[in-house]
């Protein structure tokens, strides 16, 4: 999704509700900062994790739909897509009182079907633009901090602007956030919620 123009970055979260996400949620208080989530529906069973959820609404973030089961959204049938982003976002709004409608496809697979499916259930279809692949244990903190600090040091304000992927379960990657937001506020970019981004 292209922003409504340069210079601004928005943070999103995937793969949740995880058990970091207090701390995260304290940690983006402090900041300042109004991330969006995108959250497995699945991993809404537990009462705490329905808990930590409605404490990320209350506070101001948004949450976005991420399927049931993380499954390949591409290898699967229309009918599986669809129950699979309808369940969750049922189970959402059971919790935060409304609808999500924000979607990002697990893995980021995505193909014309898919996006044809996206469009008819009226979803907005989010991926991302930066990726330290916190997913992959071998990048240690280091690693992702020299990322985003090369990627932000040659990024313009003027002419782009910037997706944050990010996954709440890797505690290290959660407290990155105040050093990876210190580093885009300084290269002149603008941190802002997904709604302000998207205008």
């Amino acid at each position: 999704m292209l922003a409504k123009k340069s210079g601004l970055v928005t943070f999103t979260f995937d793969d949740g509700v995880s058990k970091n996400y207090t701390a995260l949620l304290d940690i983006l208080d402090a900041e300042g900062i109004k991330a969006t989530f995108f959250v497995i529906g699945e991993n809404l069973a537990s009462h705490n994790n329905q808990l930590m959820l409605a404490d990320a609404y209350k506070r101001g973030h948004t949450i976005g739909n991420h399927t049931w089961s993380h499954c390949h959204d591409t290898k699967v049938s229309k009918e599986t897509f669809q129950d699979e982003l309808t369940t969750t976002n049922d189970k959402i709004k059971s919790i935060t009182g409304e609808d999500t409608y924000y979607f990002r496809p697990p893995y980021g697979e995505i193909n014309d079907a898919v996006k044809q499916h996206i469009i008819d259930m009226e979803y907005k279809l989010i991926l991302w633009n930066v990726d330290a692949q916190d997913w992959n244990l071998k990048r240690s903190s280091e690693d992702m901090l020299a990322y985003y600090t090369d990627l932000f040091s040659k990024a313009d304000s003027t002419e782009n602007s910037y997706i944050i992927l990010q996954h709440d379960h890797r505690l290290d990657s959660v407290n990155l956030v105040p050093q990876i937001a210190s580093i885009v506020k300084s290269n002149g970019f603008t941190i802002v919620s997904m709604d302000e981004y998207l205008g």
